[in-house]
């Protein structure tokens, strides 16, 4: 995915609002019970214009599938994705886990989030990972011990209901994108090897687009 590209599409037509909700293995079932019961208590409004992409574990498809329908939620439901890049590129706003990838994909697309670290992670490095992210404004971190569908529909209003929010998190999560990190990281070991003092790896190495939503932005 190109860092060039514009960090929000929209369907200016129908003005949908497009969520991504993906958990891995470990986390989609959570999220299967979760995120249908907090969409499902947004504003009208709101509700009306969301499209759901969302992982489930093959014992809860059917049953999210019809909580979705029942809200009358257009929702592509799958037990994996296995297009995450165009998934992601496509959608509005992330619900999901804090693992290292999923992290680095947020960034590197632009891409705001809403982020429920695994709470059994190993040393909470979940907690850890979304930090950066969360401190720049470009997510937010949700405890799993607080991860209600009141608590989730509430951010979710504070995002997409404000077309400006949404976008400028958007940006926020881009400007700590490392979409060149594996060519930092080589460039700091042949410095390291060659006894040349290392640089701040970043935006010293890799130099990042500003960001910008392109016209109209995400639907008001």
């Amino acid at each position: 995915m190109s860092a060039e590209q514009p960090i929000i599409q929209v369907d200016h037509e129908q003005g949908r609002v497009k969520i991504l909700v993906t958990g891995g293995s470990q986390g989609a079932s959570i999220l299967g019970q979760v995120v249908p019961e907090g969409l499902g208590m947004l504003e009208p409004s709101l509700r009306r214009r969301l499209q759901v992409v969302q992982q489930c574990r093959p014992d809860d498809i059917e049953r999210v599938r019809k909580q979705y329908y029942d809200l009358g939620i257009p929702a592509e439901l799958m037990t994996y994705i296995e297009d995450m890049g165009t998934k992601l590129a496509d959608c509005h706003l992330m619900i999901g886990r804090a693992g290292a990838s999923t992290i680095a994909e947020l960034t590197a697309a632009g891409r705001p989030a809403i982020l429920i670290p695994f709470a059994a992670a190993t040393d909470d490095h979940q907690t850890a990972n979304a930090r950066e992210m969360v401190k720049a404004g470009g997510a937010r971190a949700i405890q799993q011990e607080n991860f209600t569908p009141d608590v989730l529909a509430r951010q979710i209003e504070a995002l997409a209901m404000d077309p400006v929010a949404l976008n400028n998190a958007a940006a926020r999560a881009l400007s700590v994108g490392r979409p060149h990190a594996a060519r930092d990281l080589a460039d700091l070991v042949e410095r390291v090897g060659n006894g040349v003092a290392p640089v701040v790896v970043g935006s010293v190495l890799s130099p990042r687009v500003t960001a910008h939503a392109p016209a109209g932005g995400i639907p008001a």
